[in-house]
């Protein structure tokens, strides 16, 4: 892993409790460490801090504390445990993630996505658009998907202003990279970056069986976008049952199909061993009336 300007130390006490284990992972705008609260409890926890030589605006993190200290969707996202500043970096501490598996078989992409899409569903009827969602901002806490990254989050009522508009491009809708929308997100530009995180995570094989869901999330146009959760949680729950009833159908046609040639095999037999029988019979009651 590369050092990156302003490492924490390891060992580096932070807002008088958190104790810096070492680096997790890092980011365009923040770096986030593995730290234990210190003074007798020993939790362990992820700090996330603003990194000295990011150009990302100061709000954007300053928003995912306002959201993370909140807990719009409690459960569904990680538990706010403290926040603060260290030399002048805003940094928040909550629970330590775990990444979703990457080129997930069918069985898995249904587990984790199913979760996913009903997270979304109850973000959205909060009124709460995303704005990023990733493959990597899904993790697991304690085995359960969970949501994660709130930094360009905001409510539908506080308008396309609330944050600035930061987009990771793979996953940014048609609209919003052709400047249709005026930089305004929507619930629509939120299904479509978790179509393409689906996609992302599957692999070929699996990725083929959700072809519908693909349909239903990544359409170019906003109006052809699927934005009713239920809808696209059913397409993932049904994806491949059509090919395994399929298989099943075929199976049992072709154990038909043998039943019957076997059941052909005999009676053929059987006639044949009728028809000796009663050529045996003829030349028997011929010699018969020869002797007579």
């Amino acid at each position: 892993m590369e050092w990156t300007f302003g490492e924490l130390e390891k060992g580096t006490i932070i807002g008088r409790r958190w104790r810096v284990v070492y680096r997790i992972d890092s980011g365009g705008s923040s770096i986030v460490y593995l730290v234990v609260e210190i003074g007798g409890r020993e939790r362990t926890a992820a700090l996330k801090i603003r990194r000295m030589d990011t150009d990302h605006p100061r709000e954007l993190f300053e928003n995912e504390i306002r959201f993370l200290h909140a807990q719009p969707i409690r459960g569904d996202m990680p538990e706010w445990f403290d926040n603060g500043e260290h030399e002048g970096r805003p940094y928040v501490v909550m629970t330590l993630l775990k990444k979703l598996p990457r080129q997930m078989t069918v069985k898995e992409a249904k587990r984790y996505f199913l979760q996913a899409a009903r997270i979304l569903k109850r973000l959205h009827a909060r009124g709460i658009i995303h704005g990023d969602i990733k493959l990597d901002n899904f993790a697991l806490m304690d085995g359960k998907v969970v949501l994660a990254d709130f930094a360009t989050a905001s409510y539908v009522e506080e308008g396309k202003d609330s944050v600035p508009l930061v987009m990771t491009p793979f996953y940014a809708a048609p609209e919003l990279l052709a400047g249709k929308t005026k930089g305004r997100l929507t619930y629509r530009t939120d299904v479509y970056a978790f179509g393409v995180a689906f996609e992302f995570a599957c692999s070929d094989k699996a990725a083929s069986v959700f072809a519908k869901v693909h349909r239903l999330t990544v359409a170019a146009t906003p109006t052809r976008r699927c934005d009713d959760w239920d809808v696209i949680s059913r397409a993932i729950r049904w994806a491949g049952r059509k090919r395994l009833i399929a298989a099943v159908a075929g199976a049992v046609a072709a154990f038909l199909l043998a039943v019957i040639g076997i059941m052909e095999t005999i009676e053929l037999r059987y006639e044949k061993s009728l028809s000796d029988e009663h050529k045996d019979f003829i030349e028997a009651d011929a010699i018969r009336k020869a002797s007579n």
